[in-house]
């Protein structure tokens, strides 16, 4: 749409207009240098009023690249000295695009200038937009005359454009695109994003097209945005739309998408923005796109990944950095799977130094999943090696604990494993803090953040949100631990979860990480934890007052801002603890469990259901009734629910399934199979890929394996990739 011809001044010279045209569509195509070049090339033949507006527009082309004082510096060159041929309103424009170039709060811009300069054009009564025109826009769509709308709208845009004021043209570009989103005209919407720097429009504009699953717009849009996001700011809107759809986008194409980013993710920028960045923003992209590369192409893309002066540890890096070369890390566990199986031994030695020499803490979980899955595919001499240097030394964190195991290492000796048991308990229980008057509290090891409330007596109640990594550690070494520690850690646990001013999310991770000891502790205690859970599981949960969360759904609490937890929450994961503590002994607690389960599955929360479904996956025993419920699951309203009972399905093996449960189970799967969520489909159609060899042979087989097909021929890869069965 901005390169038609209503976007430029009218009182232009025809062959200005031409060039101006034809100039930005070459910078958006991303032949910047030629592009400045031709705009450069005519300004010997301008004058006044028009060798400023051609001045602007190269501005405003090395604004999006990224430069701003190359911008500056054209800008006073080239616009400035011709404010005198420019009318009032386009004169503001331009000087308030100007200050716009400097304000970068990386770079301490300062805000002052920009304000003075809007409150002048407000006082001096310039007005940027048609309001009334606007209000007539507004008033089409309340009543659905969008194509009416639409085009008061698009006349917004061009009016912007002709006087040149970038603010004004971001906003019409994105009131345009969400009308344009409604009747469909996604490329319109699409292109609004990019050049309106929307990216909430971009990511609905991806999420509408997937969920339509309408491949030829999809392939559409991964055309458009590669013909016209190559300035850095429109690459990075680009990018949004192109992460929303990875899933959906054609194997066919995730080639050359792969190698138009490369460039950009192995780029540098002279000030890093964290996740507004293009480096960032490329290897978002590149994520979801890895394990899908050929094993050439991912060899490419992880020789310039390792070359890259983040990953090398590059220090003088400035701006926002940590969260880049996370991303970078992130996409790097994707890549593992497409690389050639003897290219994995060289990228664990790449790798590993992310941990030692290199290591950032705030990316270094990351990189322990990165090395973990290199083991994982890598096969044993490449895991053996991971897990020596990993463990070499004397230092040890938490995270090595929860990974020792996998690398078949030893994590601590068992007196400094057994030692760390009550120093992690005590470190919990300041979770809850009651200090007197005159005291001070203390910040537990692994606390996230501190909560005070202080007491009408002047003393304060100090609640902190926990980092659960040190306790997980210690439930992966359960098995080192002694009887009694694992005891002490379980007991401990249990009397946090119990405490009413406990924050909720604290009480829900303990219970998560006690239910992992259900294999290790002995039946007197897990009878004590399966009747103290018991009411929790029934949604009987004390919460003090100044924790109560709010009455709608998700509420925040009345005393603290913020999400720490809700009581179905904590609900849920006592479930899903009593069914792994049953499993224990499952007759005995059979009818007890199913019991409690029963209404837990027809709750009306969807935590709770989800909850519930999972509970029954993780109990070892058929259970009837219940058992009819998460059948009735798979049908459930919200897809969110539904995918959780087709999930306990597909992971509870032992499950048999009758010929009559197969009917309606495929009747469930070929719902699935036609929704737009893409979540739904994968989930239903993973679980028929694990048990389609136990479907009745005969019709009731051929029925399930057309399914079957449907789902291997899915847009989304994810859902194709599960279709195929388990990932070796």
């Amino acid at each position: 749409m901005i390169e038609r011809s209503e976007t430029v001044r009218d009182d232009l010279r025809p062959t200005t207009k031409a060039l101006m045209l034809s100039s930005r569509r070459e910078a958006m195509a991303g032949r910047l240098p030629a592009a400045l070049d031709r705009l450069l090339s005519v300004l010997d033949d301008c004058e006044g009023k028009e060798r400023a507006v051609v001045g602007m527009l190269l501005t405003e082309l090395l604004f999006l690249a990224d430069r701003p004082d190359d911008a500056a510096r054209e800008f006073d060159a080239l616009v400035r000295p011709h404010f005198d041929a420019l009318t009032e309103d386009v004169r503001y424009a331009y000087m308030i695009n100007r200050e716009l170039v400097l304000l970068d709060p990386l770079k301490g811009g300062d805000p002052s200038r920009f304000n003075q300069l809007t409150r002048d054009a407000k006082a001096a009564g310039i007005v940027w937009e048609d309001y009334r025109r606007l209000v007539d826009a507004w008033d089409d769509v309340s009543t659905q005359r969008l194509s009416a709308a639409m085009k008061t709208l698009q006349s917004a845009v061009f009016s912007a454009y002709r006087v040149g004021y970038w603010t004004a043209i971001k906003v019409s570009l994105r009131r345009y695109g969400r009308v344009a989103l409604q009747v469909e005209e996604v490329s319109e919407a699409a292109e609004s994003a990019i050049f309106g720097r929307d990216e909430r429009l971009a990511k609905e504009v991806a999420e509408a097209v997937v969920t339509a699953r309408n491949v030829r717009k999809i392939r559409a849009l991964v055309q458009l945005v590669q013909g016209v996001a190559n300035l850095k700011e429109h690459f990075i809107v680009g990018c949004r739309i192109l992460h929303g759809m990875s899933d959906a986008i054609p194997d066919d194409m995730v080639e050359g998408l792969a190698a138009w980013l490369l460039p950009w993710a192995m780029g540098q920028e002279e000030i890093y923005r964290g996740t507004g960045g293009s480096v960032n923003a490329a290897w978002q992209v590149l994520e979801p796109l890895g394990h899908r590369l050929s094993a050439a192409q991912a060899r490419t893309v992880t020789e310039g990944l390792v070359g890259h002066p983040l990953w090398r540890g590059y220090e003088k890096a400035k701006g926002l950095v940590l969260p880049v070369r996370g991303q970078m890390v992130k996409a790097a566990s994707h890549l593992v799977w497409a690389l050639p199986l003897e290219a994995l031994g060289w990228f664990a030695q790449e790798a590993l130094p992310l941990a030692f020499e290199r290591r950032w803490e705030s990316d270094y979980p990351e990189v322990i999943n990165l090395l973990c899955h290199i083991a994982q595919r890598g096969g044993a001499a490449v895991k053996e090696e991971i897990g020596r240097r990993l463990f070499s030394g004397t230092q040890r964190d938490y995270l090595q604990g929860q990974i020792a195991e996998l690398f078949g290492q030893q994590f601590l000796p068992p007196e400094r494993l057994e030692a760390l048991v009550p120093k992690v308990c005590d470190d919990h229980r300041l979770s809850v803090q009651r200090v007197p008057a005159g005291h001070e509290p203390k910040r537990p090891n692994g606390s996230l953040m501190l909560l005070t409330q202080t007491r009408a007596d002047g003393g304060m109640v100090v609640r902190s949100i926990m980092n659960m990594v040190d306790w997980a550690a210690l439930v992966a070494q359960r098995q080192h631990l002694s009887e009694r520690s694992r005891v002490l850690l379980a007991q401990s646990a249990l009397s946090m979860v119990l405490d009413p001013d406990n924050l909720l999310t604290n009480r829900e991770s303990l219970v998560r990480q006690v239910a992992d000891m259900a294999d290790s502790l002995p039946p007197a205690v897990i009878d004590e934890l399966v009747n103290a859970l018991e009411p929790l599981a029934r949604g009987i949960i004390a919460v003090s007052a100044e924790l109560a969360p709010g009455s709608e759904p998700g509420g925040t609490s009345s005393v603290f801002r913020g999400d720490f937890g809700r009581p179905e929450e904590l609900q849920a994961a006592a479930l899903i603890a009593i069914a792994r503590f049953a499993g224990r002994d499952p007759d005995r607690f059979r009818a007890r469990f199913e019991q409690l389960l029963q209404l837990a599955l027809i709750h009306p929360d969807l935590t709770v259901r989800r909850g519930s479904f999972a509970a029954f996956r993780d109990f070892p025993r058929h259970l009837g009734t219940s058992y009819l419920a998460v059948l009735m699951g798979t049908r459930d309203a919200d897809p969110q629910a539904a995918m959780t009972a087709f999930a306990a399905l597909a992971e509870k093996q032992e499950l048999e399934i009758s010929e009559y449960e197969w009917r309606l189970l495929l009747y469930s799967i070929r719902a699935a199979a036609e929704s737009p969520n893409v979540n739904l489909r994968r989930h239903a159609a993973g679980m028929l890929a694990r048990r389609i060899g136990q479907v009745p042979s005969g019709p009731m087989r051929e029925q399930a394996e057309a399914v079957l097909a449907i789902f291997k021929e899915d847009l989304c890869a994810s859902v194709r990739e599960e279709a195929s069965g388990p990932k070796s």
